[in-house]
């Protein structure tokens, strides 16, 4: 199987009291570690569990989102006076509309990363968790 570079999501789990790590593109590929360097050596293992349980069963294999490229540039149509309330908002703190517009993307990004950071039992110490949704009826 050739090597793909996925992305690891690595943070902090208050609840489990570890560090959990996550691969996006892989649905339920999810290990942790008592350091986030023994989380990310957990999370190649886990990916390699995926993977090689997905090409047994004939299942697809996502690409990694790590190779899409992004512009950095995308256009919304937005009601009017929604556009009014943001470059009003912008000129009283001073900034352009388009500097105003991408902090509060930002912002709502991160609450909602936060708020899709998996609540997981945590895995038995030095065990891997690499489960997959099961594969859908056609």
């Amino acid at each position: 199987m050739q090597p793909r570079k996925y992305r690891v999501d690595i943070y902090w789990s208050e609840e489990d009291e570890c560090y959990l790590a996550e691969v996006p593109d892989l649905p339920g590929c999810v290990t942790h570690g008592e350091t986030v360097s023994e989380a990310a050596r957990n999370a190649e293992e886990a990916m390699e569990c995926w993977l090689e349980a997905a090409e047994e069963a004939g299942d697809p294999i996502p690409l990694p989102s790590t190779v899409k490229q992004w512009s950095g540039r995308f256009l919304a149509r937005i009601p009017r006076d929604l556009h009014a309330d943001l470059a009003l908002e912008a000129q009283r703190q001073g900034v352009s509309l388009n500097q105003y517009v991408v902090a509060q993307l930002a912002a709502a990004s991160a609450v909602t990363r936060a708020r899709r950071a998996p609540r997981r039992t945590r895995p038995a110490a030095g065990q891997a968790r690499a489960s997959r949704k099961p594969a859908k009826a056609t």
